[in-house]
């Protein structure tokens, strides 16, 4: 088919008389000034979700001391911010004029309220010139102030441990008057602790001071540039607090960096005790090797207590001061039977005579049982035994107990055992504690309490002749444990005891403790206990 030279003519000049319309400002404007909605780019970029996500991370990140000065960034302005974490100077401008229309006035998407205080947020130094520019073009008598309207940019755009210098820049370079009074210690004190180190010199060359806490800062922290730099353009010294703090938590960099650059003027010698404490071996050799306080016994003392063994293999090799009877004490007391081992074997202090107590305690049978073999002379106390027993170490238990013909243990140990549900242990010293045989009521009373039943059912059958279930079934019933009181009555075959608690119960109201016992008894007792409830309640009437 040829093609038709009028048809296209006309078509070209149809495009041509649309594109003429649609370029007309005063028609566009004469359209749209009643026509609702935002045109297709506003609405993509209301739908953008890397701008809103952009967005939402940076409010985010927001203190609540900055959050006073941003406020809500997708509430206000949602807009004008979305264009601004997408660096899109082009829709600000577009976004400004739209602003202007009557028919957006009251649009809350479209504010420009907080837009330099979002750019700031964000990092945009393009945003930054492009709202200043929007703005002085839209008051043509240069009214608008900086430092009425926006005094707190620099304080906003501090708060990012990554700010761009190029954004400090341009704010202070326009804030003169403001921004050299809103570099604040803190904010010296917040980019050293975050290793911001060209923030950091920003704001030192800008008459930032630098303070004794600065420094600490650096070091507990672990940024070594940062304490490098401070070093060279300040006289302030890290503190021997921040030192062990570092070496505690084994920042060798800054330990090395603090040491050679104060080695006369820091007291390092709890620096060395940290090291060792935490187990933090490279930060020990290079301490000893700088001839750091190796005068003191404590760091063997704390590397055995936390059984970092090769630390108190290389401190024993290199330390004169050696160690005190504490290391094998505290070694024992942790169960570090390695520890234990080595000091008996290459040091000559040995411990407390209260070792094998704190042993036992925790239920450390493989070093309770190393320290009696080459120190049989320790004792264990009944202390020692009753916590023992108490937390259920019943290796532990029948060792003491075959090991020491004298040892005693007290009430507390079957009672203890028994609340804990230590069926075992409670077996064990049933069977071969003599002492246990007074306690039994006490330990069924707290058994019951925690709803033990296996362990209730052990103590019941070791009660003498003449002992009562009575407080135990009071507090089984009152705590609801159902198995326990369903034992407990049927373990009474004449039911007395449950009866009598019935009758009580009913007569004092306890709810609890009716509703718990009458499932477990012959509906005659049951009506029986209530008569006689009901007949005590009317002769006191």
């Amino acid at each position: 088919m040829r093609p038709n030279p009028r048809a296209a003519a006309i078509a070209g000049a149809s495009s041509s008389a649309a594109a003429d319309v649609l370029a007309n400002c005063e028609l566009w404007d004469a359209i749209t000034a009643f026509m609702t909605g935002y045109p297709l780019a506003v609405v993509t970029l209301l739908q953008d979700r890397t701008a809103r996500t952009k967005l939402l991370h940076a409010e985010s990140q927001t203190s609540h001391a900055t959050y006073h000065f941003v406020g809500d960034l997708i509430r206000r302005g949602e807009l004008p911010h979305l264009a601004i974490a997408m660096n899109d100077a082009a829709m600000l401008h577009t976004l400004f004029r739209l602003a202007k229309h009557p028919q957006y006035a009251r649009d809350r998407r479209l504010r420009f309220r907080a837009s330099m205080r979002c750019a700031a947020l964000l990092n945009r130094v393009e945003m930054l010139q492009c709202i200043d520019e929007l703005k002085h073009s839209d008051d043509p008598k240069q009214n608008w102030s900086w430092r009425a309207s926006e005094p707190n940019l620099m304080r906003i755009a501090l708060q990012r441990d990554d700010v761009d210098t190029r954004v400090l820049d341009w704010l202070f370079a326009r804030l003169p008057p403001i921004g050299s009074n809103a570099l604040f210690v803190k904010d010296m004190r917040y980019h050293a602790r975050e290793g911001s180190l060209s923030t950091v010199v920003w704001l030192r060359e800008h008459g930032c001071k630098i303070t004794q806490e600065t420094v600490d800062d650096a070091a507990r922290n672990n940024q070594p540039r940062v304490l490098e730099y401070l070093y060279q353009h300040t006289r302030r010294r890290c503190q021997s607090n921040a030192l062990c703090h570092a070496a505690e938590k084994g920042y060798a960099d800054v330990v090395e960096l603090v040491v050679r650059k104060q080695k006369k003027h820091t007291d390092a010698r709890f620096a060395l005790d940290s090291a060792a404490l935490f187990g933090h071996l490279a930060i020990v050799k290079f301490l000893v090797g700088c001839n750091v306080y190796l005068d003191s016994p404590e760091a063997i003392n704390y590397a055995a207590a936390n059984g970092h063994l090769d630390v108190v293999r290389y401190l024993d090799a290199h330390l004169a001061a050696g160690c005190t009877m504490q290391a094998m004490t505290s070694a024992a007391e942790n169960g570090h039977l390695d520890v234990v081992r080595f000091l008996h074997e290459n040091r000559t202090e040995g411990c407390f005579d209260s070792t094998l107590d704190q042993a036992a305690r925790k239920g450390h049978v493989g070093v309770v049982k190393y320290l009696l073999e080459h120190y049989p002379n320790l004792r264990c106390s009944s202390s020692g035994f009753d916590v023992a027993a108490s937390q259920g170490h019943l290796e532990l238990v029948e060792f003491l107990h075959a090991s020491f013909a004298d040892i005693k243990c007290t009430s507390s140990a079957l009672a203890s055992a028994s609340k804990n549900g230590h069926t075992d242990t409670v077996a064990f010293l049933l069977q071969h504690r003599s002492e246990a045989e007074a306690d039994v009521s006490e330990a069924l009373v707290l058994a019951a309490k925690r709803g033990r039943l296996e362990v209730a059912e052990l103590l019941h059958a070791a009660m003498r002749p003449g002992d009562s279930v009575f407080p135990a079934l009071t507090v089984a019933s009152r705590r609801g444990h159902h198995r326990v009181v369903k034992f407990l009555c049927e373990s009474d075959s004449q039911r007395r005891e449950p009866r009598g608690l019935l009758v009580q119960a009913v007569d004092s109201g306890d709810t609890r403790i009716v509703s718990a016992v009458q499932r477990h008894l012959p509906l005659e007792q049951v009506i029986e206990a209530r008569e006689a409830a009901t007949a005590r309640w009317t002769r006191r009437r």
